[in-house]
């Protein structure tokens, strides 16, 4: 018997073993209505649609302005390991957010605020003074001269994205 089992091909063996296990699962999810798809597939195909029920919130951490500037930026493709670059565009709601984060950190006087937010009120209603855009981005990348870390950075930020709201 051993010399007639060892004259079965391979072939033979591997197509019996995949018949015998398809038969044995089949058998056992004769009571499932679609016994082929694992729940986990039918998670990562919703999560494929888009997540939408994870959209942030404004909180005392993170504004309105915060989560608007971070959906301006779009990206035809995208791969968490190429770890790309981030480009902001130069609109209004790119310059609030930077406000924002400076505001919390009490970098930016109350009145420099109010003239940046003027500002961008009337840039976003599409009658910008340019040149009180140049001049306010002037005021603060002064501003940034003297300030260190990260409000130094977002200072240099705001004056650049003013500038190129400016046109």
């Amino acid at each position: 018997m051993g010399r007639a089992l060892a004259r079965v091909p391979t072939w033979a063996w591997l197509t019996a073993i995949v018949a015998g296990s398809a038969a044995v699962r089949a058998w056992l999810a004769r009571d499932l209505v679609a016994p082929f798809i694992v729940v986990d597939e039918i998670v990562w195909s919703e999560i494929a649609r888009g997540i939408d029920i994870f959209a942030l919130k404004p909180s005392k951490h993170l504004t309105e302005n915060e989560i608007a500037a971070a959906a301006a930026v779009k990206r035809a493709d995208f791969n968490a390991q190429e770890q790309p670059k981030v480009t902001w565009p130069a609109v209004p709601v790119v310059a609030r957010a930077y406000i924002d984060q400076l505001t919390r950190s009490k970098a930016l006087a109350d009145e420099r605020v109010a003239a940046l937010n003027a500002a961008l009120d009337r840039a976003a209603k599409g009658s910008a003074d340019k040149a009180q855009l140049q001049s306010l981005a002037s005021e603060v990348e002064r501003s940034a001269a003297s300030a260190s870390g990260r409000d130094a950075e977002r200072m240099k930020s705001l004056a650049e994205t003013l500038r190129g709201i400016a046109g």
